[in-house]
């Protein structure tokens, strides 16, 4: 009982010291100012949790796949996806008590519905769970739990310092900005995922607050991952003006294919919200999940370093601790094995984060593109007799797929080149990202994040934050 008292006591020092500091502020710094020294603290701590969840992920990974070898067939494959949503969706429930899923859908809601009280304990819950679901094995990205995370972390610190209902949607488009700035080390497509994602306010200080944001937070995730970027990309074929029909082409194709993705997503995520026991929905998708990646093992976790071998030319890896090794030096097994994994890539992503994951869905969409790219290539190579790049053309497809997905045409295309660290192709990932857009804007109107608050007025007056339910 005195532990108790004493900690209660404590916080309510805490309470009055920061009340009293808030009270200085006021008096002393305008909150135009004070938005950009929040923003600075949000970019670290954004930065520092993006780092977090990336080495937790390296570290579990590692783990589990230590002595895994190429030519070996991953039989573990069929457990550990399994085990990996059964964990997160255990943690979810009885130890965060709160559904993590879906992070950006959750933050778009939010905001709809002007609720910017988040609670404290998702400013980390979202990277333990993210964590379990992607270190097993889990086929999805790490960027929706951390995006969460990041909205939390400026919702706190907003929260502590009584700033304004306008200036609090301001702190959380920077910590969900600033956290994907930092996942993908890429602070333009953070600030773009803010825009034209989340579309928070744009104004002039809101946009140089989550670009100072988004700039620090990627600036300390470079330099705690020893300055690498996650996708290694050296172009050896400089992009020439005569292939552009055939980038045109290659965007079509992304185009159509993002229709096939979406769909497969939506159709998943209704089936698996049928099952009113999650257990069942959990178990259920754990084991379509497991037996997918048995099938394509490349599928396992984000698949950076998948994307990584294809971009260096190494097509083979994709049948490493496959049924199909024997053949990786056979164009036409590759040809069937890249086939099989752009279908099955949206099934997997859909399994992952609607079965009970703690995952992200920008991810996916890089890792079908990219796959989806190398298909196009490959395939008129050989069918053809073109000399097409793969990896250009699965650097391509990286944007197109992501930018016909989601619906968000400059982050797919900033987000790629900083990912990759490669400006080269600058021209073709534009017009690939921007022709596949077109295809799916024209004739599909259902937006990628749906909420039920989709319809509300985002221009009705804020309301003052002392009316405001804790959430």
């Amino acid at each position: 009982m005195r532990v108790r008292q004493r900690i209660q006591e404590i916080n309510q020092t805490v309470r009055i010291v920061l009340s009293d500091i808030s009270q200085w502020r006021r008096d002393h710094i305008p909150d135009n100012t004070f938005i950009f020294i929040l923003a600075f603290l949000i970019g670290i701590l954004s930065g520092l949790g993006s780092s977090c969840l990336r080495s937790l992920i390296s570290l579990v990974t590692g783990l589990l796949m230590y002595d895994q070898k190429a030519s070996h067939i991953g039989y573990i494959f069929l457990i550990l996806p399994l085990v990996g949503i059964l964990l997160s969706a255990t943690y979810s429930k009885y130890i965060a008590h709160d559904d993590m899923s879906h992070g950006t859908q959750k933050i778009i809601t939010l905001i709809r519905m002007r609720k910017f009280n988040i609670k404290r304990n998702l400013t980390y819950s979202p990277i333990i769970g993210c964590s379990m679901t992607l270190g097993f094995g889990g086929s999805a990205g790490a960027e929706g739990p951390i995006a969460y995370s990041g909205a939390a972390i400026g919702s706190n610190i907003g929260q502590m310092f009584h700033v304004s209902p306008r200036f609090m949607m301001m702190l959380i488009g920077c910590g969900a900005a600033g956290a994907i700035s930092g996942i993908y080390k890429a602070p333009i497509g953070g600030m773009l995922y803010a825009l034209e994602v989340l579309k928070v306010e744009m104004s002039t200080v809101s946009v140089v607050a989550m670009m100072m944001t988004c700039l620090i937070s990627a600036m300390v995730s470079y330099s705690l991952s020893g300055f690498n970027v996650d996708v290694q990309f050296t172009q050896t074929h400089p992009f020439e003006s005569s292939i552009i029909p055939l980038v045109i082409l290659m965007g079509v194709f992304c185009g159509l294919y993002s229709f096939y993705y979406f769909g497969m997503m939506r159709y998943i995520d209704k089936k698996l919200n049928l099952f009113k026991n999650h257990w069942v929905k959990n178990i259920i998708a754990g084991l379509g999940l497991s037996a997918f990646i048995f099938l394509f093992p490349a599928l396992y976790g984000e698949g950076f370093e998948s994307m990584t071998k294809v971009l260096a030319d190494n097509v083979s890896s994709i049948t490493y601790c496959s049924l199909y090794y024997d053949y990786h030096g056979d164009t036409l097994t590759l040809l069937l094995v890249l086939t099989g994994m752009i279908l099955v890539k949206a099934v997997c992503a859909g399994l992952t984060n609607s079965g009970g994951g703690v995952s992200g869905d920008f991810t996916p969409t890089l890792f079908a593109g990219c796959m989806a790219g190398l298909l196009f290539a490959m395939f008129s190579n050989f069918a053809f007799g073109t000399s097409l790049d793969a990896a250009n053309f699965a650097l391509m497809g990286m944007a197109g797929v992501m930018a016909g997905v989601i619906r968000a045409p400059l982050m797919a295309i900033f987000l790629t080149t900083e990912l990759t660290g490669n400006l080269g192709l600058l021209v073709p990932i534009t017009i690939t990202a921007s022709l596949s857009f077109c295809i799916v804007k024209l004739c599909m109107k259902e937006p990628f994040f749906q909420t039920q608050y989709a319809s509300a007025n985002v221009d009705d007056p804020l309301p003052d934050m002392k009316n405001q339910s804790s959430e």
